[in-house]
């Protein structure tokens, strides 16, 4: 798992809001210089701390590395153990889509990482905002250059209707239908439409 310290502060608050401190963040007796448990202090400072005495530096140093070598929990048993808790969740009664983030809610892990750890049905289905706009056909007059008094007398040119990007206003060839969301050839629609 990649966290980075925030991430990692932010789900400490969380685990000990939830199930309370486990481990105290050691002090070294005298100096009050903490041996272990920086980050939990940073995550709240009430922490529960246990003062050690340390016969020197050597074992100090020692101290540290044992107490940060811990045991690193692999990506398959957090999935298993979320999977676990999904099953709960959803003998209990919770929709499946919304497993995923109350599993953010009690657990210490963000709602990201979780749904790349379950499958898809459990995770919250996200749809974007489906916007279906059409420009409605315009008979566009086509520019008329003067070139003697004849032509100035004449009627304007008008193409035939067609469909424009309402963002590029490019022409377009094909349409999308607003009640099927099928894809319609534009002569074709506008043959069924506005003949």
């Amino acid at each position: 798992m990649s966290q980075n310290r925030e991430e990692v502060i932010q789900g400490l608050k969380k685990s000990k809001s939830i199930v309370g401190p486990i481990y105290p963040v050691i002090i070294k007796r005298g100096t009050m210089e903490i041996i272990d448990g920086i980050t939990r202090k940073q995550a709240d400072p009430t922490w529960p701390e246990r003062e050690e005495e340390f016969p020197d530096k050597r074992f100090e140093i020692l101290f540290r590395m044992h107490a940060n070598y811990r045991r690193q929990v692999s990506r398959k048993e957090t999935e298993t153990q979320l999977l676990m808790l999904a099953d709960i969740f959803e003998i209990e009664g919770v929709p499946r889509e919304r497993i995923a983030s109350k599993l953010s809610e009690i657990t210490p892990f963000s709602l990201s990482w979780i749904e790349q750890l379950l499958p898809k049905k459990y995770k919250e289905v996200k749809f974007a905002p489906r916007k279906v706009s059409l420009v409605r056909p315009t008979n566009f007059v086509k520019e008329k250059t003067i070139s003697s008094k004849n032509e100035e007398d004449s009627e304007p040119q008008i193409s035939e209707p067609s469909f424009a990007c309402p963002l590029c206003h490019t022409t377009l060839e094909i349409v999308r239908c607003p009640a099927c969301l099928r894809d319609i050839k534009v002569k074709d629609f506008l043959r069924k439409n506005f003949e």
